[in-house]
């Protein structure tokens, strides 16, 4: 059997649950999110732009064989507006910060609902055990 803790133990090891499983702000991560996505898909563009078109073996027969980054032009299914040019560039950094927010504020949902779900577990764990103990 175990001792029971004194009050100021129990007090020190909530706390540190409540460390450990901190609740993560939606919108923060959301914005750091959003602000790497546009920066990447900004720089991408950029690059892909200022290196030139490239030959493509697949478009030979459609298009005469020069694209900008093929596989970067695929965003533009997705993403209205979007090209690899330099005003696709401006566009993709609308769309990355508006593309990530979403993403990393859907994460830090899921993130704090998964967090708060296995707090009340091992609470609920914990009450069985020390009721069994008791």
């Amino acid at each position: 059997m175990t001792e029971p803790q004194n009050p100021s133990a129990e007090k020190r090891d909530q706390q540190r649950l409540i460390q450990a499983f901190a609740h993560l702000d939606r919108h923060a991560l959301g914005l750091s999110c959003g602000i790497v996505a546009a920066a990447v898909l900004f720089l991408m563009t950029v690059a892909m732009t200022i290196k030139g078109p490239t030959p493509c073996m697949a478009c030979l027969s459609s298009t005469g064989g020069l694209r900008y980054g093929p596989h970067l032009e695929l965003l533009g299914y997705f993403l209205p507006g979007y090209s690899v040019s330099w005003g696709g560039a401006f566009i993709g950094l609308g769309w990355g910060v508006l593309v990530g927010y979403l993403a990393g504020h859907i994460f830090g949902g899921f993130l704090n609902l998964h967090h708060h779900i296995y707090l009340r577990i091992i609470e609920r764990r914990l009450r069985s055990e020390a009721l069994s103990n008791g």
